[in-house]
């Protein structure tokens, strides 16, 4: 068993309850939901590029998800999950999202 997964799942879950009120049910699932792990964890290179230049978080925004999704497929899915995020935390704190 992968206990970096299994950590990765329960934190997720546990952060996910706590601030929206729902979990992302990742225990409960057989794979630990190990998808959304490695998007994670590959974002932590985006992160490092980030630092170094600046401007290149405002252009993937910016882009649509239809051409995210034809260059990189974990940056996709990882719009997709801050997507989801922002719609749960708009419903748990209406009107204070920006």
């Amino acid at each position: 068993m992968d206990v970096e997964l299994v950590f990765s799942a329960f934190t997720m879950d546990v952060v996910s309850e706590y601030a929206m009120g729902k979990s992302y049910g990742n225990l409960d699932m057989e794979d630990f939901n190990k998808h959304y792990h490695g998007i994670i964890s590959k974002m932590g290179t985006m992160w490092h590029l980030s630092k170094q230049f600046p401007w290149l978080p405002g252009i993937f925004e910016a882009l649509p998800a239809s051409w995210i999704r034809k260059m990189v497929a974990s940056a996709s899915a990882w719009k997709d999950l801050k997507c989801s995020v922002t719609k749960k935390s708009a419903y748990v704190c209406p009107g204070d999202h920006h």
